[in-house]
């Protein structure tokens, strides 16, 4: 996946850049801080692994509910999780 498709789902998600490190960049939604690694592309299964974590960290979704090998589908809507 490339970074900046998965910034732009974390932003979806209400996070926001926080800064950058040696080599990642954390975001943080106000109370936690993910590090992400600082390349144009990211593995797949990390990418899914933020991603998914965002998610349950919001209660939208219990573990195991969306299929990970979808998760690249998925968009955030007012209701919960839709995949499309």
């Amino acid at each position: 996946m490339k970074k900046k498709d998965l910034e732009k789902r974390l932003s979806k998600l209400g996070w926001r850049f926080l800064r950058h490190g040696g080599k990642h960049d954390y975001w943080t939604n106000g109370e936690i801080h993910e590090a992400m690694p600082r390349h144009r592309e990211i593995n797949e299964m990390l990418a899914k692994k933020i991603i998914l974590k965002q998610i349950e960290e919001l209660g939208i979704l219990q573990r195991g509910s969306i299929d990970l090998l979808d998760m690249t589908n998925f968009s955030v809507h007012r209701h919960g999780v839709r995949n499309r």
